[in-house]
């Protein structure tokens, strides 16, 4: 499902635990000039989404206190009338992890690392 809204000024949540790979990814996505948030836990997604309208997330996984999955589930119960692409990023390549993740709502998914190129066409892709 392609999102309905416009790119310019597109506001983006990376939802990863590990600083170094959010930074990456942030700096990824920052030079195709999007805004973006991030949140290294579960919570702290689940918080920012109910506080901002975002476009697209990119969701890790394996977070400290509640699972990618988890997280993709329970804003699925909370978007009221818009469809967030979500975009699994992990580590995992195992089929049986992608298929949980496609199973729990996510529109896609990514092997880490993000480069700026996956990020642009993935993004495209969904807005």
């Amino acid at each position: 499902m392609k999102a309905n809204r416009d790119v310019l000024g597109s506001r983006i949540l990376v939802v990863e635990d590990n600083a170094l790979v959010q930074k990456i990814t942030v700096m990824a996505i920052e030079a195709l000039g999007y805004q973006v948030d991030t949140a290294a836990t579960g919570a702290e997604a689940i918080a920012q989404f109910k506080a901002h309208h975002y476009q697209f997330i990119f969701m890790d996984l394996g977070l400290p206190d509640i699972d990618g999955c988890t997280v993709t589930e329970t804003i699925r119960e909370l978007e009221d009338g818009y469809h967030t692409p979500i975009v699994a990023l992990t580590a995992h390549t195992d089929e049986m992890v992608q298929e949980n993740a496609l199973k729990s709502g996510m529109d896609d998914f990514l092997s880490k690392p993000l480069t700026a190129d996956h990020a642009k066409a993935v993004i495209e892709k969904y807005i």
